[in-house]
């Protein structure tokens, strides 16, 4: 993804992927998924340009998981209570110098600052955000994304995880992963004490 000082952004398959797995992209595509011009800010001098979505429904990494070396050095962050309205995210700010953002309808904590050219900042930002249409938003995906599996004469497997680009209606865009079919058989159902992994500052 390039956010750049442009304000021409855009978010793209990497060279490398598109060298080891050639089928993501055709040779007379580009590898970007998308260009878009920065959105108007929120407030004065903030940006939201883009949100990582973690609806409580959709996530996959059980509390008992977290112990296993797989999941060492994570920082973990809970999940909306199910049934409160409101999933967790994660919201790339660009901001007029530092800027303590504050997002969402609940508690948020600011996990990245990273300064930028210009007196700007980036901004690194996990908070509660209503759910809105969210749910609406992810049946009708899996059902384009079930389509085109069937129309590629691809067998998903029945715990197939994807993930979605969307835009909001203020530009700010966003991505969502979730289950294509939800409580796969052998597959237990999130619950309220599920977490959402995120990487450390480092890995970011």
């Amino acid at each position: 993804m390039s956010l750049h000082t442009s304000g021409r952004w855009r978010i793209a398959f990497s060279d490398e992927a598109v060298r080891e797995r050639p089928c993501l992209v055709p040779p007379t595509r580009d590898r970007a998924w998308e260009v878009w011009d920065e959105p108007s800010p929120v407030v004065s001098g903030v940006v939201a340009a883009v949100q990582l979505i973690f609806p409580t429904s959709e996530l996959a990494l059980r509390p008992e998981q977290r112990a296993t070396p797989t999941w060492k050095n994570i920082i973990f962050i809970e999940a909306a209570r199910a049934g409160s309205g409101d999933v967790v995210a994660v919201t790339i700010f660009i901001a007029s110098g530092d800027i303590a953002v504050m997002a969402g309808s609940g508690p948020s904590v600011r996990l990245a600052l990273l300064p930028l050219p210009g007196d700007r900042s980036v901004q690194l930002v996990a908070h509660l955000e209503p759910e809105l249409d969210i749910h609406e938003l992810l049946e009708q995906s899996r059902r384009a994304a079930i389509a085109q599996a069937e129309s590629r004469a691809t067998e998903l497997p029945p715990t197939a995880y994807a993930y979605f680009w969307g835009q909001r209606e203020t530009g700010t865009r966003f991505l969502v992963g979730a289950r294509v079919f939800p409580d796969p058989i052998g597959q237990p159902s999130p619950t309220e004490d599920s977490a959402a992994p995120l990487a450390t500052s480092s890995q970011l």
